[in-house]
């Protein structure tokens, strides 16, 4: 209820989950689920390495329609990651991450919100030895 009334508020149109971090057990998943559930015109976002819950989650059919869960790259559940489904990756160079086919978010991630959006990319900055493997 305090999350609701703060972003109502606020007059908020839209809202990252997280700056930094992600969703630490299922109850916690579910809590952001109500959040948008009470707050429809409000489009809701946020990245994730939590595949498995997240999965669980959208074969249940439980993420409302406002929020948008991208399965980010970079953890030890890479292989699960369905694909076909919103995700976000790390290119070294635009030109990559263009060649791959996905939207350029590294100077804004407004993109992410738009679930058409299935491959988010991201260029890493300040990465000279070439070493950065994820979101």
């Amino acid at each position: 209820p305090l999350m609701v009334a703060e972003l109502i508020s606020q007059k908020v149109k839209r809202h990252r989950i997280h700056d930094s971090g992600d969703f630490y057990s299922p109850e916690y998943f579910v809590s952001w689920f109500a959040i948008a559930k009470a707050l429809p015109n409000i489009k809701f976002y946020a990245y994730t390495k939590q595949i498995i819950l997240f999965q669980r989650f959208h074969k249940l059919g439980l993420i409302p329609d406002n929020l948008n869960i991208i399965q980010s790259l970079g953890g030890k559940f890479d292989h699960l990651i369905d694909e076909t489904l919103p995700h976000a990756k790390i290119f070294h160079s635009i030109d990559e991450l263009l060649a791959a086919g996905y939207v350029d978010t590294s100077e804004s991630d407004l993109p992410a919100i738009d679930k058409n959006n299935v491959r988010i990319g991201l260029v890493v900055h300040g990465n000279k030895k070439g070493k950065f493997k994820g979101v």
